[in-house]
């Protein structure tokens, strides 16, 4: 660029420059706009048509699931043991699907995620989604 602008008359430069800013500055807005950060819905959610004790009676592999309740312990590194109040169940919860704000037993949270049967283990959930009610 300095190479460029040395090569150029004064007047035929500040044209240019002109030019070029007026460029940048049209499209900053765009930009600007580009990198709005989108908001969460926070309202009242549909939290499935499912108790977990319905689940576990007819568990299906890879089922979407939305469940509200507890995780009421923690079994090890990421397996903990959720409850809607008609069951309890095992649920793979890993570290970056944890909520920003700590919570504990007593916390009412909102689980979305898969079942997974496999036979050789209990049914359980993944955890794809938290979210503190």
């Amino acid at each position: 660029m300095v190479l460029f602008l040395r090569k150029l008359n004064g007047e035929h430069t500040m044209q240019i420059l002109k030019s070029h800013l007026l460029a940048f500055s049209a499209l900053l807005p765009v930009a600007a706009l580009s990198m709005t950060v989108h908001a969460e819905y926070t309202g009242p959610t549909a939290e499935g048509d499912h108790t977990l004790a319905q689940i576990l009676a007819n568990p299906v592999d890879d089922q979407p699931v939305t469940l509200s309740g507890y995780l009421v312990k923690k079994l090890s590194y990421e397996t903990y043991v959720f409850s809607d109040g008609t069951d309890e169940i095992q649920v793979e919860l890993e570290q970056e699907d944890f909520p920003p704000q700590p919570f504990d037993e007593n916390t009412r949270i909102l689980i979305m995620g898969e079942v997974e049967v496999d036979h050789d283990k209990p049914v359980q959930i993944e955890i794809e989604r938290l979210t503190i009610k």
